[in-house]
C-alpha cells in the first residue's frame, strides 16, 4: 500500500472516531459533517492507491466515486450526494438553521451507521481481505 493511501486512511478513521464522538455528544450537525469527511478521506484513499495520483480537491463524493471508479447503485450514489451536503451547509450560518431541522438523532446515527459500512467497503477494495465484500454492507 502506498504511504499516501496510508495516510488518507489514518485520517478518515479519526474522521470516522469523532463522528461516533460526536453523536454520542448530541453533536448532530457535525455529527454528519465528519461522516461526509470520512467518506471522502476514503475515496480520496481510494483513488491514491488505484490512479497513483493526488486525489483532486473536490468536496463532491459522487464525483470522487467516479473518479475512484467505484461502481455502485443509484442508492449509493443517493446517499454519497446527500452526505456531500453536510460539507457545503456545515460552512455557512444561513444554513446551520436549516440543518438544525434534519439533523436529528435517528438521522445521524442511520448516517453513522451507513457511513461505516462504506468506509468498511471501500477499505476492503484498498486492502482486500480486510473488510467484508460489497454486498455484505447492507
Amino acid at each position: 500500500m502506498k504511504s499516501h493511501t496510508k495516510e488518507w486512511l489514518f485520517f478518515a478513521d479519526n474522521d470516522l472516531q469523532t463522528a461516533r464522538s460526536l453523536l454520542k455528544s448530541r453533536r448532530y450537525i457535525y455529527t454528519l459533517f465528519c461522516c461526509q469527511q470520512t467518506i471522502e478521506k476514503m475515496l480520496k484513499a481510494l483513488i491514491t492507491e488505484r490512479k497513483d495520483i493526488v486525489p483532486p480537491r473536490l468536496h463532491n463524493l459522487v464525483r470522487l466515486a467516479q473518479i475512484a471508479e467505484l461502481v455502485m447503485s443509484n442508492q449509493e450514489i443517493e446517499f454519497l450526494d446527500r452526505l456531500s451536503d453536510f460539507y457545503i451547509k456545515t460552512r455557512y450560518p444561513e444554513t446551520i438553521a436549516k440543518l438544525q431541522v434534519i439533523a436529528k438523532r435517528e438521522r445521524a446515527l442511520a448516517t453513522v451507521k451507513e457511513t461505516e459500512r462504506y468506509y468498511l467497503w471501500i477499505k476492503s477494495l484498498i486492502e482486500p481481505g480486510s473488510a467484508p465484500p460489497k454486498q455484505s454492507r447492507r
